[in-house]
């Protein structure tokens, strides 16, 4: 199912993850405009997915058209116009998978000697 995450937007934080040898490992709490600086060759390969605290929804993220090849590197939004957008789509619910990746990052954020780890 893909979802308009702007309508969730004031409801709870968003985690970006990122995909390292098979796994997806939560790097930092964002906003939900920061997405709008991925390129699409990472976004077209899966290399992130987007979770949602408190609820515990793990989303993919993948662009939602093809590019000419010529603009696999491109933003969603440039000085061109608009080359593509994220999508969002739920993949799985692991509240107990976020949960856990938010309170460390939030740990690490107040200075906490918490070791990011998944």
């Amino acid at each position: 199912m893909h979802i308009n995450l702007e309508k969730l937007a004031n409801d709870g934080q968003w985690i970006f993850a990122y995909l390292y040898k098979g796994e997806y490992y939560a790097e930092d709490i964002i906003s939900l405009d920061s997405l709008y600086s991925l390129e699409y060759i990472d976004t077209k390969n899966n290399e992130y997915q987007l979770w949602h605290w408190p609820s515990g929804e793990i989303y993919k993220i993948e662009p939602d058209r093809e590019v000419e090849s010529k603009d696999i590197y491109a933003l969603p939004n440039n000085k061109t116009g608009t080359t593509w957008l994220p999508r969002f789509t739920i993949i799985n619910t692991d509240k107990e998978k976020v949960d856990l990746s938010f309170r460390k990052i939030s740990s690490l954020k107040k200075g906490k000697s918490t070791k990011l780890a998944h």
